[in-house]
């Protein structure tokens, strides 16, 4: 059944079948497991960055009421847990996760390249990633037959072939959740079903370091409980406002929301949802999603970023403490992508987001490896005073045709709220 010609009247689960074996393979607690010493497992801890702000809550914590919304610093999550243990996040923080997620990237592959064929692996991000295994049971029961590839305390299942390779596809995501741990010691979750959006909602019930089944026949039970907030796409902001202005908590709630009032409900932008995005939400809701697993390897784009919380500058002082450190980092990662994806860069953006949220742009396109390799002449790229970034271009031999500044600094000192450094496409 395609998902935009469902009629929310009368749908019902056991329509909503979709031949397809779907894994999402979800990272339990990741910026945690990446910081953290081994003695300090099992105890309720917190990452917390150079100004006090908690980053991340092991799930010890979180048994204790204690998040990044309820307790945003460390000395609050203090009060709650006085024995709870602090992380120092590192300043290479951006670096080492991206070296976590390498090093998980390579277990998951080693598993997937020995089946055949191998499966559609989709990187989503740097601690999670879809994997379609269907080409592959499909080929086992072509090959041996559905007797055969049925262990014989699952024959019972009568006209149950689907909920079958659903369990089939767990005994790969074991072999996956294994290969991770003794790879780089960290605990993974397996959410698994027939398509992303139910997948992802099985990742996250019962981590940490499990495997959960949501098959279609179970579909009314575990919508009672899935929160809003748990469906893919509804985590943020628009959640919360079909939260608010519907008054539902849970996948079931959804599914009883008109969906002309759905689309005409205006987000936290001014828009209007609309027909379309309606329609997608309201399929999620009954455990439908189109959505297919795209064979994506790695992130398009590497960004270095860091964090400033009420720093004032002056013009020259913020120009050379700003270059000096992101060109640091920038190398760093872009020795990563060339040593371990083979891969530079196409564009470089130089992003800095103030407090009255302007934007101020500097572009190189078509930079190469070698042209970008150089710090020196990478912070001589960009030209400033006390007033203004000064537009220039590089020298002949690079190619490269123009650094361009889309707008002025304030003359007067300004406070920083944020800067996103270097952002590369690949």
């Amino acid at each position: 059944m395609a998902a935009g010609n469902v009629d929310f009247r009368t749908c019902n689960y056991t329509t909503a079948r979709d031949p397809r074996v779907i894994l999402l393979e979800d990272m339990d607690q990741f910026e945690v497991q990446v910081f953290e010493a081994y003695h300090q497992r099992g105890f309720p801890r917190v990452v917390v960055n150079y100004a006090g702000l908690i980053t991340a809550v092991s799930y010890e914590a979180k048994k204790l009421g204690i998040n990044r919304d309820a307790t945003p610093r460390a000395q609050d999550a203090l009060k709650i847990c006085r024995n709870l243990i602090l992380i120092q996040q590192p300043q290479d923080a951006d670096i080492k996760l991206k070296e976590a997620s390498y090093k998980i990237r390579l277990a998951v592959d080693s598993v997937l390249q020995s089946l055949n064929p191998p499966p559609v692996f989709q990187y989503s991000s740097p601690d999670e990633s879809y994997i379609d295994i269907t080409a592959y049971i499909d080929s086992m029961e072509e090959r041996y037959g559905y007797d055969n590839l049925v262990h014989q305390d699952l024959k019972y299942w009568e006209n149950c072939s689907q909920e079958v390779r659903l369990i089939y596809g767990s005994l790969i995501g074991a072999r996956i959740i294994k290969k991770i741990l003794q790879a780089t010691n960290y605990q993974s979750s397996i959410g698994i079903g027939c398509n992303k959006s139910i997948a992802k909602i099985g990742s996250a019930l019962h981590k940490p370091g499990s495997i959960t089944i949501l098959a279609p026949t179970g579909l009314q039970q575990f919508a009672e409980f899935v929160k809003i907030e748990g469906i893919s796409g509804l985590g943020g902001k628009l959640g919360d406002v079909i939260k608010h202005k519907f008054g539902v908590e849970t996948m079931l709630d959804l599914q009883n929301v008109r969906h002309v009032r759905l689309a005409k409900t205006v987000t936290f932008n001014g828009n209007w949802i609309g027909y379309e995005k309606a329609t997608v939400i309201l399929n999620k809701a009954y455990g439908l999603c189109d959505d297919e697993v795209v064979p994506i390897k790695y992130a398009s784009t590497a960004t270095v970023s860091h964090q400033f919380y009420g720093h004032t500058f002056t013009r020259t002082q913020y120009m050379t403490e700003i270059l000096e450190l992101y060109v640091d980092k920038m190398l760093e990662r872009l020795h990563f992508e060339k040593r371990n994806h083979n891969r530079t860069p196409t564009t470089l953006k130089f992003s800095i987001f103030l407090t009255n949220r302007n934007n101020i742009h500097a572009k190189l396109e078509n930079v190469m490896w070698h042209e970008i390799n150089n710090k020196g002449k990478m912070i001589d790229s960009f030209g400033y005073d006390n007033t203004s970034i000064i537009p220039q271009y590089w020298d002949k031999n690079a190619q490269v045709d123009k650094v361009q500044i889309v707008a002025k600094f304030a003359d007067n000192p300004t406070q920083v709220y944020a800067v996103s450094a270097f952002s590369f496409m690949f």
